[in-house]
């Protein structure tokens, strides 16, 4: 079944749909890593539907491109969320009256337990830090005992951002992978392994 195209929207092709999308995500600040992720997860899904008008796109036909992509569970349900992204902004531009791949198949993902490092793997790697790269003390602490992202969350923290006195730490949209800001709150231990080096950079951004 076709989308009808609602009344006095002009619809466009998914090449001009992505483009627009592209804009959005570009005025909302996103960083360049995630423009770039966008850009090259969709080259295949353009080779397929770049000239197609998004009215003639249906929940089947993005069904069956997912399938030939190949992937696993994760890597399609991936597909499927950015799809639903890309044709909601056709809807609110009314270029068709429903989102086609809200209807597309959810693959079933194996559950993954989250790694926990064993308690004296931990001891080993901060007594490690602290008699070999003592500047790297913060950086390991919070990431085992704030939770605070390597990658990306932990490069733009700045100690500004841990307030001691009220022992928490704040991440702001700009650096949190999910754009949401957070507050963590800071354990006993953690306050007791950056406080040392809250004395002598207090203004520094912890060294990753």
């Amino acid at each position: 079944m076709r989308h009808n195209k609602p009344e006095g929207g002009a619809a466009g092709t998914c090449s001009q749909m992505l483009q627009q999308y592209i804009a959005k995500v570009e005025k909302a600040g996103r960083r360049p890593s995630t423009l770039r992720e966008l850009r090259v997860g969709t080259l295949s899904f353009i080779r397929s539907f770049g000239d197609t008008p998004v009215t003639h796109v249906t929940a089947t036909d993005l069904d069956r491109w997912n399938d030939q992509q190949n992937g696993g569970p994760v890597t399609l349900n991936k597909h499927r969320r950015l799809l639903v992204a890309l044709f909601n902004l056709a809807v609110q531009k009314q270029w068709v009256e429903m989102n086609p791949a809200v209807r597309m198949t959810v693959a079933t993902e194996p559950k993954r337990l989250p790694y926990v490092m064993p308690v004296g793997d931990v001891e080993k790697l901060m007594q490690w830090a602290t008699a070999n790269t003592p500047a790297m003390v913060p950086y390991y602490a919070l990431a085992l005992f704030a939770g605070i992202r390597p990658a990306g969350e932990l490069q733009r923290l700045d100690w500004t951002d841990i307030n001691f006195e009220r022992r928490e730490i704040f991440v702001s949209e700009a650096s949190s992978k999910t754009h949401d800001e957070r507050y963590v709150k800071m354990s006993d231990n953690l306050v007791v392994w950056l406080a040392p080096y809250r004395q002598a950079s207090p203004r520094r951004r912890p060294q990753a």
